[in-house]
């Protein structure tokens, strides 16, 4: 039928399906995301239910922009990396806005020069290309805006690019956008962190005056003092979503946990494999941040346990100890069995005795943590009792195995990447928190008072002792490394 068409009517039918086309690209940035993706990107695009999620959310917010609604929510999104977030949110949010509203001035944010360079270049290169121009030929960029982080259009739109630590003046826009604002160095330093924290409150002033200017803010958390927490402290109504790698609990609206595929985001990309790699060039602290999102706890506690009646014994039998290295600490020892993809923590050895008994005139009137763990030992048989091999624990484990043979020794700090005592505690936390259970009626006074430290063991702040915590997450270490659990259901 079109090769009957004239060549004046061919070009006619072109530029009435490209100015339909142009109706849907500004209808929905969706639309625009995929049909551009191409002209920034060698890769063949492979889409995820997120990302049309996460352009519809950032469509509300343009649409408040542009109709003036004082009544739209800022957005924190907490996402975890390797999720196309920054193309998103940063290049091709910005290049649709002008499509709608072409007099908009976009304030962009990040951390680095590098990505600053980035994004702005993929921008220009959206809005200065050929398919832009032709279905957006009213939009051009002036020719005296050649600064690649300044970039202005002939309608007075523009979209200026900062830095965090970088000085954040002069300026001022109808849209702001945070991208990866501190890094995960920056977050364990309280120097860097202040600095980070002064640049956003910087960034936070530059808005057209007598206009709603929505603030958005996507980023992976790092730690509990990084740029989310503080933006939560003073923007207690901001809308949120937080998508981590897997279901650990942390996803937000917890309506999105049905789009997971066993458990993960983003299979296709971002699998199990990729995840377990990622684990173990990142160490446990900054992956469970990143990718996991998880550096909150209810009431400022790391764990929030989970109870049982009753524990069946079944499954496989385990046992930890930790011996105390002076009368100051705890010995503490947990003795588990593992079915139903959980860790079932039935008994506790948590006391401040000495090794040894304490005998008077030949009777034993307090035994000591080597006759505990040894009849404990003997009444659960535990298929395994690991004792912890640092300082005293090479001649503490060769005494009980002299009673006790399924006795062996192990490393606290199983590999490069554990880091000290207080990291391991924390980055296992999650795990501890999800998978291991309790019982609701304590067996003995030692384990009701190990579970009342565990409890109410801080996040933030110091812990007197950290002998409980520090053998659950023996434990927790163990039983991920030898497969016995699944962390990704």
């Amino acid at each position: 039928m079109l090769d009957n068409l004239t060549e004046e009517e061919k070009i006619e039918l072109e530029a009435l399906l490209t100015k339909r086309r142009a109706i849907d690209l500004r209808h929905s940035f969706f639309e625009f995301f995929c049909e551009f993706w191409d002209v920034i990107i060698p890769d063949t695009l492979v889409l995820n239910w997120h990302v049309e999620f996460l352009c519809d959310e950032l469509q509300k917010i343009a649409e408040g922009v542009i109709h003036g609604d004082k009544e739209n929510n800022d957005l924190l999104g907490n996402i975890c990396p390797g999720t196309t977030k920054s193309t998103i949110a940063s290049i091709m949010f910005p290049a649709w806005i002008w499509t709608r509203k072409p007099d908009c001035v976009i304030l962009c944010n990040t951390i680095s020069s590098t990505n600053a360079t980035e994004f702005s270049q993929k921008f220009r290169d959206i809005v200065t290309g050929e398919k832009y121009n032709r279905f957006f030929p009213e939009i051009k960029v002036r020719y005296d805006s050649k600064a690649v982080l300044r970039i202005k259009n002939t309608h007075g739109g523009a979209r200026r690019q900062y830095t965090t630590k970088s000085a954040i003046i002069g300026d001022h826009g109808h849209i702001r956008i945070d991208d990866d604002p501190m890094s995960f160095e920056d977050s364990m330093s309280d120097a860097e962190t202040e600095r980070c924290i002064k640049g956003y409150k910087s960034y936070s002033t530059r808005e057209k005056k007598n206009a709603y200017v929505p603030y958005i803010l996507i980023m992976q958390r790092l730690s509990n003092q990084d740029t989310s927490s503080y933006v939560l402290s003073v923007k207690q109504d901001i809308k949120r979503i937080i998508l981590p790698a897997w279901d650990n609990g942390k996803i937000y609206p917890p309506e999105l946990k049905s789009k997971y595929t066993e458990g993960l985001l983003h299979p296709n990309h971002i699998n199990k494999k990729f995840l377990a790699d990622k684990k173990m060039g990142l160490g446990d602290l900054r992956y469970l941040a990143e990718y996991g999102q998880d550096c909150e706890s209810k009431e400022g506690y790391l764990y929030d346990i989970k109870k049982v009646k009753e524990i069946d014994k079944k499954g496989i039998s385990i046992a930890v100890c930790d011996p105390a290295e002076d009368g100051d600490c705890y010995t503490a020892t947990v003795f588990a069995y593992i079915h139903s993809n959980k860790v079932w923590v039935h008994d506790i050895i948590y006391t401040q005795v000495p090794p040894e008994d304490k005998i008077v005139d030949g009777i034993v009137v307090e035994q000591g943590t080597y006759s505990l763990n040894i009849e404990k030992a003997k009444q659960h048989k535990p298929y395994s009792f690991y004792i912890e091999k640092d300082g005293i624990g090479n001649s503490y484990g060769k005494h009980i195995k002299s009673k006790y043979p399924l006795t062996q020794t192990y490393a606290a700090k199983g590999g490069t990447t554990d880091g000290p005592k207080e990291s391991r505690i924390y980055a296992k936390g999650n795990i501890i928190s999800k998978y291991f259970m309790f019982l609701s009626e304590s067996p003995s006074l030692q384990y009701e008072n190990a579970i009342n430290h565990v409890t109410t063991y801080k996040r933030v702040g110091t812990n007197k002792f950290k002998d409980i915590e520090d053998v659950l997450t023996s434990l927790a270490i163990i039983v991920e490394r030898n497969n016995l659990i699944n962390i990704y259901i």
